[in-house]
């Protein structure tokens, strides 16, 4: 309510390294659950994006967190480089997550390099992802590409690599006639 905003996106939790997932999966869900019941009683909307390292890196544990909180409080961004970063298959993420996405964080990535690249130019299947959404998508676009470095607090693309950064989106955006503004 401080901002004015209906969405908030958010992460779900990292273990203690070492740890199995399967030993934290109902702490992570306990949490969750109350943090999406309090976004419901302000009105506003949860937007869990699947970040690497978290529960949520991986699109079968998204899937499994959206459908045990089962609320429209509770939805997903999709961010097809975070998928390649953990070694997930980012259209099996997408076919996998659809139902709940809302939102979707453009960058794109090569798995085992160190920085993003230009959306399209990487591993992430954005053309694809986006041709799939672009008679019905309704919503927004971060562009998140990390060009220049990027990890678990922030990335960085600099003046000079963000307008290629934006043509390379509106290129991916008009080849499959999606309209924006």
């Amino acid at each position: 309510k401080v901002f004015a905003t209906p969405n908030i996106r958010i992460f779900s939790y990292y273990k203690p390294e070492g740890d199995a997932w399967t030993r934290w999966r109902d702490e992570v869900m306990a949490r969750m659950a109350e943090k999406t019941r309090r976004a419901e009683k302000a009105g506003v909307r949860l937007l869990h994006e699947n970040e690497h390292n978290i529960y949520g890196d991986d699109p079968h544990r998204v899937v499994d967190l959206l459908q045990t909180i089962n609320s429209p409080h509770l939805r997903a961004v999709y961010d097809a480089a975070n998928y390649v970063f953990c070694g997930y298959d980012p259209w099996q993420g997408w076919q996998r997550t659809k139902p709940w996405t809302v939102h979707f964080h453009i960058k794109d990535w090569i798995a085992g390099e160190k920085h993003g690249c230009l959306a399209g130019e990487g591993q992430g299947r954005l053309p694809e992802v986006i041709a799939d959404v672009a008679q019905t998508y309704d919503g927004f676009a971060t562009l998140e590409p990390h060009l220049l470095g990027g990890g678990p607090t922030g990335g960085v693309t600099g003046p000079d690599l963000f307008p290629k950064a934006v043509a390379a989106f509106r290129s991916i955006l008009d080849r499959a006639g999606a309209k924006y503004q």
